[in-house]
């Protein structure tokens, strides 16, 4: 996509030029105009920067992008107060804010920044919070929501470690490897059912029967040659009947399976995406760790950084459960039952599992916490005293917020603990390319 570089009228608030240099969104934080001639950017993405960017000059930039390639009439207005010639500091940046939860009835427990998008939230409701609120972290989160409800220009703190540092172990994860089993499952079964009635039509017209096999049947009275007809019609109507249905059920479960893995992909996908938002490049987050030995199955996440080390086992199941103690049940009927595979003992071998590799590999001796992800809002979940933490999506900027303290993994340690991981998640890609 070529655009000439140069403004198009003295009119234009920003020139080409300039909108190209201005940086996309920090989930790929590099120039406009680079994104652009990659085609990264397209017309879609630019008509939403220009309509919905929370940043002003992105959204300006997009505007005139766009206008460039002749796909905007004009450019999006930006009319800030007669106060915005100066720029206004601020605490947190505009992600961490809109992550952080609202803490007053009616919209308790909600993302700051999904209540504005809804309209639920208003410049009063955020004045509220800046004056009553106990957090600290509330009230710079409506101050800097308040400034860009009102298209003031922010001095946004940038970190000097850079973002999260997000390492995969393998090219896909094992709900993507399972969405795979199972739809190539689903396929060979179809293929094969469709082959052999295939087979069986070919079977059934190649085949003559024999005259003493047709002199016979003309020697049955007509009265009985028509009740066995009724009978085999109704006997090979009831078959296929049965194995329609059977084949519905089995489609039907692979169907859901797969279904699940993909819930279970994006809630991992959702959880990383917030993590990103909400740490810097003082963390690390490594996926699908499989640690050596006789068990293969993978951590989800193992998060390092300043303050320890956590082994994060995320879950998106559907339905309402609940956890007493280290004991996961679900209901059904009325009736709740136990979950076979229980979150807790995941997460707490996974922890230990963890902590022996590292404590047999090294000369570290680090406590692994272990942590079970919540991450489907539209499930019940009740905890009742459970034995690990749980981090529900909604509420992970907090989670996250806390993890923020005093140094507990020395600088050296944590190096270490970091090389060790990424080591390992070289070997698991090396050994999958092979």
């Amino acid at each position: 996509m070529d655009i000439d570089k140069r403004p198009l009228s003295e009119d234009l608030p920003m020139s080409i030029d300039d909108a190209r240099k201005i940086m996309w969104l920090r989930s790929n934080p590099r120039p406009v105009g680079e994104l652009l001639d990659e085609g990264y950017l397209n017309e879609a993405r630019l008509r939403w920067a220009a309509e919905k960017a929370y940043a002003p000059e992105l959204k300006l930039a997009a505007g005139v992008l766009l206008q460039s390639l002749g796909k905007a009439e004009k450019i999006p207005e930006i009319r800030p107060t007669s106060f915005s010639s100066n720029s206004f500091p601020i605490k947190i940046s505009l992600d961490q804010a809109r992550n952080t939860i609202w803490p007053f009835h009616p919209y308790k427990d909600k993302l700051m920044g999904w209540l504005l998008d809804t309209k639920q939230l208003t410049l009063k409701d955020l004045g509220y919070a800046i004056e009553n609120a106990w957090d600290e972290r509330v009230r710079q989160a409506a101050i800097t929501l308040n400034l860009v409800e009102l298209k003031q220009t922010l001095e946004t703190p940038v970190s000097s470690a850079g973002f999260l540092n997000v390492v995969e172990s393998k090219e896909r994860n094992y709900s993507e490897r399972r969405q795979l089993a199972f739809s190539f499952l689903q396929g060979a079964i179809l293929g094969a059912i469709l082959a052999g009635c295939i087979a069986l039509v070919v079977y059934i017209f190649s085949q003559r029967p024999p005259a003493q096999a047709i002199s016979k049947l003309a020697a049955i009275p007509s009265g009985w040659g028509i009740l066995m007809l009724a009978i085999a019609v109704l006997l090979g109507w009831g078959g296929a009947k049965l194995c329609i249905f059977c084949l519905d059920w089995i489609i039907e479960r692979l169907e859901k399976q797969i279904n699940n893995h993909r819930l279970g992909q994006e809630g991992e996908n959702n959880v990383v995406d917030r993590m990103r938002h909400l740490l810097d490049g003082n963390w690390y987050l490594f996926r699908n760790i499989v640690l050596p030995g006789q068990n293969k199955s993978d951590i989800d996440a193992v998060l390092v950084g300043p303050s320890g080390l956590w082994a994060l086992e995320v879950k998106t199941f559907n339905g309402q459960y609940r956890v007493i103690g280290d004991e996961w049940r679900y209901k059904k009927n009325q009736t709740w039952k136990p979950v076979k595979s229980d979150p807790t003992r995941q997460a707490v071998n996974n922890a230990k599992r963890l902590s022996d590799f590292i404590s047999n590999n090294s000369q570290i001796k680090v406590w692994v916490t272990p942590v079970v992800v919540w991450a489907n809002p539209e499930s019940t979940l009740t905890v009742q005293n459970s034995t690990v933490n749980i981090w529900r999506l909604e509420q992970l900027a907090d989670e996250i917020g806390n993890l923020w303290g005093s140094q507990k993994v020395s600088d050296a340690d944590q190096k270490k603990l970091i090389d060790k991981l990424r080591q390992l998640c070289v070997n698991q890609l090396e050994n999958v390319r092979r």
